[in-house]
């Protein structure tokens, strides 16, 4: 089983980062202006650059409650971390949590979820942007949510796997599950979902899909899903156990919603 303990996550540097994730020491919010315009401008497949150099006090007064994006800053290292919008995988977890809205819809209990999206969360070390979050209405003033949906291209698999641990070991137990979508260079989508055992987070549930090409490279590829449905408890989103002889259940992300998810990232490429 894959797990991962508090220990193996650390705070991080520059150089938890893949080399190819470009950085820029930060000199104020207009020169921040143009990098996001260049980023934007090369196309590649980086979703995400660096910011070097922002002290606490300066990332606080140009970010905190600004509508200034991004989404992670830490603490020791004085690291911020700019995830640019609307790549294959960010399109795969936002589709992926309205296949989420759509199934609590069909349980009847859609005004029960808040569904707030990437707001900005302390992690001890960090504060810390999910790019999908879950919690009941009746306990939106806690400080983090149940369920947590990360998502990843350029990153490392490694550091996704990070991500989750520090989300189910950093926020006081009160984040139930991490959902994470990860699109490798191939096109592969792998989705795992990550709780907690004897006080390491673990892999739950998995599946990937992916294109399956016949013998003629040239032919339309296959989509092929190796698990579904995809589960999450009830119990995750709600801390309650679903109540017998009421529509409540598990939310299951069916093998068609599966494929809707690559299809939605795969499109974006």
């Amino acid at each position: 089983m894959e797990s991962v303990s508090m220990s193996d996550t650390v705070a991080s540097g520059v150089e938890d980062f893949p080399s190819s994730i470009r950085r820029y020491p930060y000199k104020g919010k207009n020169d921040l202006s143009t990098i996001m315009s260049y980023e934007s401008s090369l196309g590649d497949q980086n979703d995400m650059f660096l910011i070097t150099n922002i002290n606490k006090h300066r990332f606080e007064t140009d970010f905190l409650d600004t509508d200034n994006k991004f989404k992670e800053y830490f603490h020791s290292s004085q690291l911020l971390v700019i995830k640019m919008a609307s790549y294959p995988h960010e399109i795969a977890g936002r589709t992926f949590a309205g296949h989420v809205v759509s199934e609590v819809g069909l349980m009847g209990t859609q005004n029960t979820l808040r569904n707030p999206g990437g707001w900005c969360l302390d992690l001890l070390s960090s504060n810390k942007c999910p790019d999908e979050s879950f919690l009941p209405r009746r306990l939106q003033g806690r400080g983090h949510p149940t369920v947590v949906i990360e998502t990843a291209r350029s990153e490392s698999a490694s550091k996704l796997k990070n991500d989750a641990a520090r989300w189910l070991l950093s926020s006081n137990n009160e984040v139930q599950a991490v959902i994470t979508i990860h699109l490798d260079r191939n096109e592969a989508i792998t989705i795992k979902r990550w709780g907690r055992q004897n006080g390491q987070a673990v892999v739950q549930e998995e599946t990937c899909i992916f294109k399956e090409y016949g013998s003629a490279r040239s032919a339309r590829p296959t989509p092929q899903v190796t698990r579904a449905p995809f589960t999450i408890p009830y119990a995750d989103l709600y801390l309650r156990q679903a109540q017998p002889s009421t529509n409540e259940r598990d939310i299951q992300i069916s093998q068609e919603q599966l494929l809707d998810v690559a299809d939605a990232a795969w499109a974006g490429i």
